[in-house]
């Protein structure tokens, strides 16, 4: 009996050993905290397969932080400073770049994107890496009806959708103090109208039927038919056409030139894991993650893609002109035209 006691003991000590051994190394895999907007982390979004393929290769592990949108990622990041858990943020609106640097919270990469696809190149920091680019446009119901029976007036340019009657309370938009949609869209105006950018937005505040305070709250209501327009991104055709099969949703195209968004990622300064960090961007900008994202984020890749893409891009109308404001000239009037903008949308 002693005999069997000391076997089954040692037996039972040796499993001990190499459970405590196991959990330790377990314990020990490092975790890259990365804050990234709800979007990009959802079941049908890049964040899950993202998450896998670099797990495969890394030894560590991803663990997502959702946050509502691009500029309340940042705004996260300000208020938690030095303290903060984050490593890395992966949403970051090129609008909000000169912001973002001039916080101080977000280390160099020393990653370049040579031969990047993005019109008209990318000039800024490699502290912000892009990752992918899209237009915004206003997404329309086609099968949408008036009350009277009578479909809405298909907008042909930005002046026509202000000035179309049958639009009074029909769109949706979203807030540019908390969404970085909702930002493109006064800085839309901006780069259209200059001056007359404020008479213009008047215009548009009696189209407006509600204002979200992100993308995803704004998007949700149109594809629930509260509204025939919501402001969004040309990509967005290419998801209905591809996932669900349909050509009912579709971009409205103004040639006067559509803003461009181009997303980014970056490092935080405080992050104790900035090697693994530098991995994780790295892997961002080259294939399967951007022909992943192209096809669950539904932005165009950053990189030249041979194939991979869903075939709805194809389908997709490239607008005739990119419009652009420079990060500094937006922060530099943002607050203003942010102002500007709550005292139009308040009254």
């Amino acid at each position: 009996m002693r005999l069997i006691h000391f076997a089954v003991t040692a037996i039972f000590s040796t499993v001990l050993i190499f459970s405590v051994t196991g959990m330790a190394a377990v314990a020990t895999k490092p975790v890259l905290n990365v804050y990234t907007y709800d979007s990009f982390v959802a079941a049908w979004g890049p964040g899950p397969s993202l998450k896998k393929s670099f797990e495969s290769e890394c030894a560590c592990e991803i663990q997502w932080v959702p946050v509502a949108d691009g500029a309340a990622m940042l705004a996260r990041l300000q208020l938690e400073g030095a303290s903060t858990k984050a490593d890395i943020l992966v949403g970051i609106d090129d609008t909000l770049l000169a912001n973002a640097d001039k916080s101080g919270l977000f280390a160099d990469s020393g990653i370049k994107l040579s031969k990047s696809t993005i019109p008209g190149g990318y000039v800024a920091s490699s502290k912000f890496v892009p990752y992918d680019f899209g237009y915004y446009s206003f997404m329309f119901d086609t099968k949408a009806k008036q009350k009277s029976g009578k479909p809405y007036t298909r907008p042909k340019s930005m002046d026509e959708l202000l000035s179309a009657k049958d639009l009074d309370k029909s769109v949706i938009i979203q807030d540019p103090r908390t969404s970085a949609p909702g930002l493109g869209l006064l800085l839309w105006f901006q780069a259209m109208y200059g001056t007359d950018a404020s008479k213009k937005l008047n215009e548009l505040k009696g189209k407006v039927l509600t204002v979200g305070g992100g993308w995803s709250e704004a998007y949700g209501l149109f594809t629930k038919g509260e509204a025939p327009i919501v402001f969004s991104y040309t990509t967005s055709e290419a998801y209905h056409r591809d996932s669900e099969k349909t050509d009912r949703y579709q971009a409205l195209e103004f040639n006067a030139g559509h803003y461009l968004a181009i997303e980014t990622a970056a490092i935080v300064a405080s992050s104790t894991k900035k090697e693994l960090a530098t991995k994780f961007l790295n892997f961002l900008i080259r294939n399967p993650a951007q022909t992943t994202i192209a096809s669950m984020n539904w932005m165009y890749p950053v990189i030249s893609v041979a194939k991979g893409l869903p075939a709805s891009y194809s389908s997709l109308k490239i607008p005739a002109k990119a419009l652009r404001l420079s990060s500094e000239d937006v922060e530099k009037n943002r607050r203003q035209w942010t102002l500007e903008w709550m005292e139009i949308f308040r009254k």
